[in-house]
Formats: C-alpha cells, structure tokens, sequence
C-alpha cells in the first residue's frame, strides 16, 4: 500500500510541476530583466521587456511544450 501512495504522490508532484514552473520560471526572468533594464539608461531594453511581457503568457505556453 506505501509504495502505491508514493507513486500517486510521486504523479501529483510531476503534475504540479510541469503546470506551474514554466509559469513561475517566466515571471522570475521577466522580473530580473525588469530589474536590470533599471539599471541602464537606455530605452531599448525596456521596450523588450514590455514585448516580452505582453507575449507572457504565448511564452509560457511554448515553454510547457504546447505553442
């Protein structure tokens, strides 16, 4: 009984990861480039990042394996 309580616990994780840390994974790097595009004193990078922040959620679907 253990070792079927592992494996469906082991399947839940495998889910919730898959389903959630591209989504987190994104938001972290659209964080840190908003954050370095701070630093500089230059209008280019910020207007990457306001492209890479409305194509998010396309970004997030590519990184799942389903764009």
């Amino acid at each position: 009984m253990p070792a079927f309580l592992l494996k469906v616990v082991k399947g839940l994780a495998i889910h919730f990861a898959t389903k959630y840390a591209a989504e987190l994974l994104v938001k972290a790097a659209i964080e840190a480039m908003e954050k370095a595009a701070k630093r500089t004193s230059t209008v280019i990078d910020d207007e990457i990042v306001a492209k890479v922040k409305a194509d998010r959620d396309t970004i997030i679907s590519i990184v799942r394996g389903k764009g």
